[in-house]
Order: C-alpha cells, then structure tokens, then sequence
C-alpha cells in the first residue's frame, strides 16, 4: 500500500502510459489534489511509511485539519456531504516557461501580480523550483504554473483561455489546440 504516480501522454492514436512509479506526483499535483479533493497526499505517504493504514481514518487527510482515527471509513481523507464525495470541480491550467513567457513575466503578469490574483481567488499559482532567468533555448524546466478552478471542462478551459490572453501569457488560437482535448467532457 502506498502513494504511486502515473504519467500518461495524450497522442493521436488516444492516451498513452509513460510510467508508473512508487511516489507521490511532484510539482502542483499535492495542491491541486488538496483543492479538489481535500487530500493531502504528502500525509498520506508519510503515514504508509510510518505503518499507519490511512484507510481507517475518517474525515480529511490534511494535516491542518488533524482528524484522529476514528476507525472503518473505507473514504479516507476525502470530506464527505450527502454520501457522495465533496469534490470541487476541475482544474485545468498551463506551465509557464523562462523561453517563452519571459517578457510577459516581466511585464503583465509578473510573478507578484499572479500571486496577487492567486490571492484574490481568481487563478492558482505555484512557483517550481529552478532557474526562473533562463531565456534561450527549448521550454525545459518550467518556472511557474498558472490555473484555474471551475465547477466543469468547459468552464474551466474557457477561464484558462480568458486570463492567458488577458495576461498576454497565450493567444487564444494558441490554447484552443492545445486545450481541444478537453472538448469531449463536461
């Protein structure tokens, strides 16, 4: 028992696996998951590897929270309302790269503002580790992640695509492609 993360990439022939591996996913995921479903699965790892089943605990998982064991709750650290699981939605967002958004970076949404707009609610914004200065050479290492939160796809893709051109970030034609995959949910 344990976290594990997997990687799928989406071609034309449909998605592919690129791997399965015993970790928890880096990078936005753990924030991204704790948004949506309440889970925090740094404590969930943590708590495999100290022998502690996290699947007899009720209530949330996070680690502000500290629910106890409260013993048999086969949804563990998933809050639930109504007998259904309390998720919040879809969110869908874009990488931002030292190579190909530096001078937005530096003009219309710079770090500080998308920290701002993280704040006020509007977009979620994480900082990756790295060099954020590099300027030449292919994307590589992504410096931020920009995304937005909705109640479905179609929501969602539309709120990318209105605060990317709004930031200067993307064009619109630019994220439609590259969002067209998400086309087929609601």
């Amino acid at each position: 028992m344990g976290i594990f993360n997997v990687d799928i990439m989406m071609t034309s022939c449909g998605p592919r696996l690129l791997g399965v591996n015993a970790r928890m996913g880096g990078s936005y995921l753990r924030l991204w998951i704790r948004l949506i479903y309440n889970v925090d699965l740094f404590h969930l790892a943590l708590m495999c590897a100290c022998g502690i089943c996290p699947m007899l605990l009720s209530g949330s998982s996070s680690l502000e929270e500290g629910q106890g064991d409260s013993g048999g709750d086969q949804n563990a650290g998933i809050t639930q309302e109504n007998g259904k699981n309390s998720d919040k939605g879809y969110i869908l967002g874009i990488k931002l790269y030292p190579s190909r958004h530096a001078h937005t970076l530096a003009t219309t949404a710079s770090p500080q503002q998308l920290q701002v707009l993280d704040q006020e609610g509007h977009v979620i914004f994480f900082e990756h580790d790295g060099d954020t200065t590099s300027k030449t050479g292919s994307f590589k290492k992504p410096c931020f992640s920009l995304a937005v939160q909705a109640s479905n796809v179609l929501e969602a893709k539309s709120k990318l695509v209105s605060v990317c051109t709004k930031l200067g970030l993307e064009t619109e034609e630019s994220l439609i492609e590259v969002l067209s995959d998400f086309e087929l949910s609601s």
